[in-house]
């Protein structure tokens, strides 16, 4: 067999067609025009033969001695062995297919029909043919989907996502649609954090990537735009596939919008209205689940509280705890978590907040959380108040408590400074 060009391979002694018919000296114009892709395969899969267009269907040559299974995903290397196993078991003239993705070139995935025949017993082949075509995205759907999942999604009264590539979302079960209060189409390829509002994406995200590196579940809870109804859901992630690089990971929502005032008793603070203790350290921790987190924690503390409680009453410290709260809360950026630890401290949780970044922000908190913030005692005289503010990005091996503990120690090193 001698090589003729880089997508044909011509046997020995291959002579032009008669006149009218294409012959190989045309071949070399027309190649670039195919749409299909036709090999030869011996009993162990290697290539033999090849016909398609320069480089391939797949952006690069595949010579004589590969084999064809090396491109295929890992989740459907199954069917393509098994196709290629009941091709060598039939009888000549068999012909089975197989719909597969293969790695192209680019190192996208991209979803194929092979169709293979036997013609083992054809003396001028002794092998299978392969003819192999692309499939067009809008027909292959996401190949990447086990249709058992979207049996179990369409058969049970579940609000259900399946997630494919990126975290784009590539399923949607009718009770998804139904809770979120949108159309199937509308979510087929959107983003999973873009269904929540920007505060919740962080968290939504870090789920999401903690899975692509493990397996098993991450809760989190969250609430959605209002164009997807502004539903408080309870988001229980799942992994399947061994895949690290194409995982699919599944979702199911549970709606706890009904439930208002449990969840504002499970996450809110009753004085000022900001995350509670429980959301803030379950917000940390859900964003440490990263492999590589990016966040900051900055801690503040009101001065002097105790001596406001003292000498304008608990009312007016209440008062205090509040306005400071509320200027937070105007300080912050959209997905960042302001919440009251406890007493006189504060945490805001800053995703995507580090270095120089977390040092301004840190001395904007200090020198404008305190102007004008003024409440009015009882006796109609000013309170002025202040607050030390101190921050710390994630590191390795950092912990929720070991983030904590570095920004309350960097508030307190801001406090002494100050004093």
């Amino acid at each position: 067999m001698a090589a003729g060009n880089d997508g044909l391979d011509i046997p020995d002694g291959a002579t032009h067609g008669p006149d009218g018919l294409v012959g190989p000296e045309h071949l070399d114009a027309m190649l670039p025009f195919l749409s299909e892709a036709i090999f030869v395969f011996d009993r162990n899969g290697d290539l033999k033969a090849r016909l398609s267009p320069p480089n391939g269907l797949l952006g690069y040559g595949i010579e004589a001695g590969a084999n064809v299974f090396a491109h295929v995903h890992p989740d459907d290397a199954p069917r393509g062995l098994q196709i290629g196993a009941e091709a060598q078991e039939a009888q000549h003239g068999w012909t089975g297919e197989v719909r597969v993705r293969l790695r192209h070139a680019d190192g996208s995935w991209r979803t194929f029909d092979l169709r293979i025949h036997n013609r083992f017993g054809d003396p001028e082949i002794d092998g299978m043919v392969g003819i192999m075509r692309e499939v067009p995205t809008a027909e292959a759907g996401d190949a990447g989907l086990d249709p058992e999942l979207t049996a179990i999604g369409d058969d049970l009264p579940t609000a259900y996502l399946a997630l494919g590539q990126r975290g784009t979302i590539r399923y949607a079960s009718e009770a998804a649609t139904e809770l979120l209060r949108t159309s199937r189409d509308a979510l087929i390829g959107l983003p999973i954090n873009e269904l929540v509002v920007d505060q919740d994406q962080p968290i939504v995200l870090s789920a999401y990537h903690a899975l692509l590196h493990t397996t098993g579940a991450r809760t989190v809870v969250a609430t959605t735009r209002n164009r997807f109804g502004g539903r408080v859901v309870e988001a229980e992630l799942h992994t399947r596939g061994t895949d690290t690089e194409h995982k699919v990971v599944t979702v199911v929502l549970v709606d706890h919008t009904a439930e208002p005032e449990l969840v504002r008793l499970a996450t809110r603070d009753a004085l000022t209205g900001l995350a509670n203790r429980t959301k803030v350290l379950g917000t940390i921790s859900g964003l440490l689940l990263d492999p590589e987190p990016v966040l900051s924690v900055v801690y503040v503390d009101l001065d002097d509280l105790k001596s406001i409680n003292d000498t304008y009453g608990h009312e007016t410290g209440d008062r205090a705890l509040v306005a400071v709260g509320e200027r937070l809360r105007e300080l912050v950026r959209p997905a960042d978590l302001v919440g009251r630890m406890s007493g006189d401290e504060f945490v805001i949780v800053c995703p995507g907040l580090t270095g120089g970044a977390l040092m301004r922000f840190v001395q904007r908190v200090g020198e404008t959380a305190t102007e004008p913030a003024i409440v009015i005692a009882p006796n109609g005289e000013r309170v002025y108040l202040a607050v030390s503010a101190g921050g710390a990005t994630a590191v390795a091996g950092d912990t929720t408590a070991s983030l904590l503990r570095r920004s309350d120690e960097a508030m307190f090193a801001a406090k002494h400074h100050r004093s």
